[in-house]
């Protein structure tokens, strides 16, 4: 009798669901509930004895939908808590954690009550000392030498004109000395080309080596002014006017670099834009000691904007490689 009739649930599919009591007349085809409400009358077949067994694919379905849910709530919860707020040692983690070696854990020096401590504007104390970096610099001279010959043949077999200036950054000595002053004309200069640069960089006209030559303007800019927060006597007034000029077109170049860098995500190395961020990020440290060490408060807040901007975006990074 078992074997012809399996065998069913005491109550039907919509008595079991409601959880009421489920009355079956003998030969009757549905239960009073469902009669009254007109509805089917299924009996759906006994489950078997005991807890159903999961198979390691169900399992394994289960772990993962887990990992992602706390995962999500994770990464939500820490971003709402962070928000656009700076956390210095999440920063200075991530900084000192890499192996780009000219870029150090450097978070620390943005607090005003540590800048405003430091005697010498001029100190390279908190930058790292390689005895590598001048063959880097001749090696990669060199490089930059090669690339433009063999650029420039191509243009010539070409028949392709020489690139205008507005067009083609100029190239800067990354590697500026204490005892290198920057005169009027050549602070004149930096501004101009910081201008044409911009330009170019807002009118989608930039390819990646002027971009890159771009990214070295800014640096040498920032640099050349921290040197000179020490070096410029009071007379010369009217240079470090032209040095506070081209940091402010310094703030509208990195605000562009960094959206740059945000549009090319999807399509490059998480790392090279995790190095060029930190790139822009140190160099806005250089010009922050210059503008404390003159006293720009608008300029300051400026640098600190675009410092939080740089850090959230960092953050953000490293999560989504994580994860």
């Amino acid at each position: 009798m078992s074997a012809t009739y399996p065998r069913v649930r005491d109550a039907c599919e919509s008595c079991h669901m409601r959880k009421i009591r489920c009355l079956l007349e003998p030969g009757s085809t549905a239960c009073q509930n469902c009669s009254i409400s007109g509805s089917s009358c299924l009996f759906a077949p006994r489950a078997k004895a005991g807890r159903p067994r999961r198979t390691h694919l169900e399992n394994h379905q289960r772990r993962k939908v887990s990992w992602n849910q706390a995962a999500i709530a994770k990464s939500s919860r820490t971003a709402n808590e962070i928000g656009h707020t700076r956390s210095s040692s999440d920063s200075l983690v991530m900084v000192t954690t890499d192996d780009f070696g000219a870029i150090m854990g450097f978070d620390s020096y943005w607090d005003p009550g540590k800048m405003t401590s430091t005697q010498d504007s001029g100190s390279t104390d908190f930058l790292p000392h390689d005895n590598s970096t001048t063959q880097e610099h001749e090696t990669q001279t060199a490089l930059n030498e090669i690339v433009q010959q063999d650029r420039t043949q191509q243009e010539c077999t070409l028949g392709v004109l020489t690139p205008s200036r507005s067009s083609t950054p100029p190239q800067y000595d990354m590697f500026v000395s204490a005892d290198e002053s920057l005169d009027f004309d050549t602070a004149l200069k930096l501004c101009g080309d910081l201008d044409r640069s911009y330009r170019a960089l807002r009118g989608g006209q930039t390819s990646t080596i002027e971009a890159e030559g771009t990214m070295k303007m800014v640096e040498y800019a920032c640099t050349t002014a921290r040197i000179t927060a020490s070096t410029v006597s009071a007379e010369k007034a009217s240079t470090r006017a032209l040095i506070l000029a081209a940091l402010y077109k310094v703030f509208e170049l990195c605000e562009s670099l960094v959206r740059q860098v945000i549009n090319d995500s999807p399509n490059q190395d998480a790392l090279d834009c995790l190095f060029r961020l930190k790139r822009l990020d140190f160099a806005l440290l250089q010009g922050y000691i210059f503008l404390n060490h003159t006293g720009q408060a608008d300029a300051l807040k400026r640098t600190s904007e675009l410092h939080t901007w740089i850090v959230s975006i960092l953050q953000q990074q490293q999560y989504q490689t994580i994860w």
